[in-house]
This record gives structure tokens, C-alpha cells and sequence, in this order.
């Protein structure tokens, strides 16, 4: 018995790393796990639309003092693509970087101030809520699983990441 496949689609915030050149201005790649070019193994896992994505680092693993970003991929074809990157301040989003998959640079580029939405955003961007920031993950192993079983089990269930 488990958790059905549809109950996990609305964890679908998600953040990503690129190469240091191809990053909005705003984002410092030097910034903890700013410049991951891949999700690494114990990246968290969620489901968009039946779609495995690992996000790195996992909201249980970001303290309230966190400065970093954090990054979502998508696997196309055999390589591993972000789709989103969040970058944060003191657990505060400053910057949200949805890449475009074939040319970063015309990706969408969000800005906040003091957790809003800057004046003169881009009509896709907008203020999630607190709560889901930094975005929630199974973990790792768990959303692929449920893909090859279709249930989630109860004890991957407990393993969604809970706000600090």
C-alpha cells in the first residue's frame, strides 16, 4: 500500500545548475551548489507530469542560514537538463532561473526583493509561496520506484522533506 503517482505531481517547483558562463546576472556561481552541472546521487526526487526530476540539495538539508542555490533537472535523452534554479539568501528567494533547454540565455530570469516579486517581471514569473521555498523531494530513489510500481511506498512517503 502506497501513496497513488497523482499525489505526487503538485511538487513541481524546481531548480538547476548550468555552466558558470550561461548564468543570469544576479547568481554567483560561486555560490553553494550554484554550478552543478548534474544532480548528484543523493539528489531528492519529485514527479511533473509523469517526469522524473531530482532536485539538489533537498529542503530537509537547507538550514535557515543557507545561501545557495537550489536546481532541478529533467533527464533528455541521456544527459540530465535544469529546468529550474532557485537562488536564495538566508532561505529567502532572490532569483528564479527557469533555463531554456536549448540556449540558457533565453531563459526566464525572476527577481525578488525581501521575498516579492520585482516591478517589470516577465509575465511567467511569480511570488511562490514561502512554504515552497526551497522546493520538497522524496528521497533519492523513491519517485523511481514508484515509476517502476506505480504506488509510492509508505516508507518513501515519510521521506518528503518538511520545512526547518
Amino acid at each position: 500500500m502506497g501513496t497513488p503517482l497523482r499525489i505526487l505531481a503538485p511538487f513541481a517547483s524546481c531548480v538547476v545548475g548550468i555552466a558558470a558562463a550561461s548564468m543570469p546576472e544576479g547568481m554567483p556561481p560561486e555560490g553553494a551548489h550554484c554550478a552543478l552541472a548534474a544532480p548528484p546521487s543523493d539528489a531528492g526526487e519529485t514527479l511533473i507530469v509523469g517526469v522524473l526530476v531530482k532536485t539538489f540539495p533537498r529542503r530537509a538539508e537547507v538550514p535557515l542560514s543557507y545561501t545557495g542555490c537550489q536546481t532541478s533537472w529533467m533527464r533528455h535523452g541521456a544527459s540530465w537538463v535544469p529546468i529550474s534554479v532557485m537562488y536564495v539568501e538566508h532561505r529567502r528567494l532572490r532569483l528564479w532561473w527557469k533555463p531554456d533547454r536549448d540556449d540558457p540565455s533565453r531563459g526566464i530570469v525572476c527577481r525578488y526583493a525581501e521575498g516579492r516579486l520585482e516591478p517589470r517581471a516577465h509575465a511567467q514569473c511569480h511570488e511562490p509561496p514561502r512554504t515552497s521555498v526551497p522546493s520538497a523531494s522524496y528521497a533519492p530513489g523513491c519517485v523511481q520506484e514508484a515509476l517502476r510500481t506505480g504506488r509510492l511506498t509508505a516508507r518513501c512517503n515519510a521521506t518528503l522533506d518538511q520545512m526547518l
